[in-house]
């Protein structure tokens, strides 16, 4: 057959055997071209070998849909890994409200009763140069 290695490389591709390319590559003509020991763009239409890139892209086109399918698999399962943890925030932070409610830390009717009021002081926006000024008078 011609095209002999080629053909092996695309073999040694799709069940993760290869030599040269790391495991789980696609299959492209580059990676064939490589795995085959040859040139990256060795694999060129007007070089005769339409029926190798035929072949190229029909043995892509399963390890394909296997990739995506494998990959909605894991999105699937980070997506209910998510739902958990939001069910879970979400349960304890109603705990946490019905511990606060339960021991009156919280109303839902009335605004807190522990508001403390400041007087205003003529040096409000200056408070570090009054406690400077403070300190002088102490040295004396």
């Amino acid at each position: 057959m011609k095209h002999q290695d080629y053909y092996e490389a695309i073999e040694r591709i799709k069940f993760d055997t290869t030599r040269v390319v790391p495991k789980g590559s696609k299959i492209n003509n580059r990676t064939v071209a490589l795995e085959a020991g040859r040139d990256p763009s060795s694999i060129r239409k007007d070089r005769g070998m339409d029926d190798l890139i035929a072949f190229i892209k029909s043995s892509s086109e399963p390890l394909k849909k296997k990739r995506q399918a494998d990959k909605a698999e894991k999105l699937k399962a980070k997506i209910e890994d998510l739902q958990d943890m939001l069910d879970i925030s979400h349960a304890k932070y109603l705990a946490s409200m019905h511990v606060l409610l339960e021991n009156n830390l919280f109303s839902v009717e009335k605004p807190p009763t522990k508001v403390l009021d400041f007087p205003e002081r003529d040096n409000a926006s200056r408070p570090v140069l009054d406690r400077a000024k403070e300190y002088r008078d102490i040295d004396k």
